[in-house]
């Protein structure tokens, strides 16, 4: 991404997460649920989330429905978006010095 420059566009990691099948990944009963359902597909739906909060991209409401599409409510990354949108907007002017974006 940092190659063709789009590492801070928020299209883009919503067009990669929009290529996740929908409705597959989502727990269908208590068993499921309690087990990490579809491990390895919502640690890489962590990861996408993961490189969205080191370049400071502050995910939507798009990013959210499409989570919520894919893994459903009670997931790792939705857990993890939760924790962006709470935290970001906290961290934004903590620095009172801020430095410019190249």
């Amino acid at each position: 991404m940092r190659e063709y420059g789009v590492e801070r566009d928020l299209a883009v990691y919503n067009q990669l997460l929009n290529i996740f099948p929908k409705e597959v990944f989502r727990p269908r009963n208590i068993i499921q649920r309690i087990f990490v359902h579809y491990p390895r597909q919502q640690e890489c739906g962590i990861a996408v989330l993961e490189q969205m909060e080191n370049h400071g991209v502050m995910p939507n409401k798009e990013t959210e429905f499409l989570l919520i599409q894919i893994f459903g409510r009670k997931s790792y990354p939705m857990l993890k978006l939760v924790r962006l949108k709470l935290w970001f907007p906290r961290f934004m002017n903590v620095n009172p010095f801020p430095v410019p974006r190249d």
